[in-house]
């Protein structure tokens, strides 16, 4: 799956076809929004924590679920970045792996072993609309999980 990442004002939006998610980093939260359905479901801070993890002085381990197995591997450069690599345990007995800019505090890769990659590319500034981080008007909420595949 590919898509669009935004940041702008201490908000970021991640574009997926029909679905966008949207935040609020300072108050971590915000939505899901289906367009083609005109439904959205409210998101917390942990479905952020792909996007952007909570960090406190720089890091993210206090915020993970075994804080005293979470490590800084060290500094790397991706897409001229400047990026942190952090080792979070998952105590399902795996390791996740982050690559957080240190500038924009997002995260620009993200590997949770052989089953998911996260990976921003091609990482440019543009100029976009501040409505792209608000909900749509008329859309309808919908409590629990949005099922919006292709069904």
């Amino acid at each position: 799956m590919s898509g669009r990442l935004y940041l702008k004002n201490g908000h970021i939006r991640a574009d997926w076809g029909s679905v966008a998610d949207v935040f609020d980093l300072k108050q971590r939260k915000g939505w899901r929004i289906v367009a083609r359905l005109k439904m959205y479901e409210e998101l917390g801070s942990k479905d952020l924590s792909t996007y952007a993890p909570e960090m406190t002085s720089g890091s993210l381990c206090p915020h993970t679920q075994v804080p005293s197995q979470c490590k800084l591997l060290g500094a790397e450069a991706i897409e001229g970045r400047s990026v942190k690599k952090w080792d979070v345990y998952n105590p399902k007995g795996f390791h996740v792996y982050f690559w957080t800019d240190e500038q924009l505090g997002v995260t620009v890769r993200m590997t949770m072993g052989d089953i998911t990659t996260y990976e921003v590319k091609n990482l440019g500034q543009n100029s976009v609309s501040d409505s792209m981080f608000q909900l749509p008007s008329g859309y309808e909420k919908v409590e629990g999980r949005l099922k919006w595949g292709r069904n």
